[in-house]
């Protein structure tokens, strides 16, 4: 019997996010809120390095991806790392969670970061009050 664990338990840290949208682009960028603790800011920052670095290693592992979720649907748009610690998710002409998203007012971002590996592992799109 082994007294000690083998596999990382996943330490959750969720925060709000600020939804920027491009709709030239058709691009929804999140950002870290500027009211987030400085525990929160270090932890989104060691995130998006996190993921900075996969996309240039060419996204080794299925576990290194970054997916949003939103409108009742899962991975509607993939993530990939922006400039000054965003996120862009890009969706191709023809996604209709898009014109969902973006047809209401008040989207926003509930993003989820694993402590214990400093990962983003969800980003939820939704419309509604923040938690704050």
């Amino acid at each position: 019997m082994s007294l000690f664990a083998t596999e990382r338990v996943p330490q959750p840290l969720v925060m709000d996010g600020i939804v920027r949208n491009d709709p030239a682009a058709r691009t929804l960028t999140v950002l870290r809120p500027d009211q987030a603790s400085g525990y929160q800011k270090v932890t989104w920052r060691m995130a998006h390095e996190a993921l900075v670095r996969a996309e240039q290693l060419g996204w080794p592992a299925a576990g290194q991806t970054l997916w949003a979720h939103g409108v009742g649907q899962t991975s509607i748009a993939f993530g990939l790392p922006g400039p000054n610690l965003t996120l862009n998710f890009h969706f191709p002409v023809g996604k209709r969670e898009y014109v969902e998203l973006v047809s209401k007012p008040g989207l926003r971002a509930l993003v989820t970061i694993d402590r214990s590996s400093n990962w983003f592992t969800d980003v939820r799109l939704l419309h509604g009050r923040t938690g704050s």
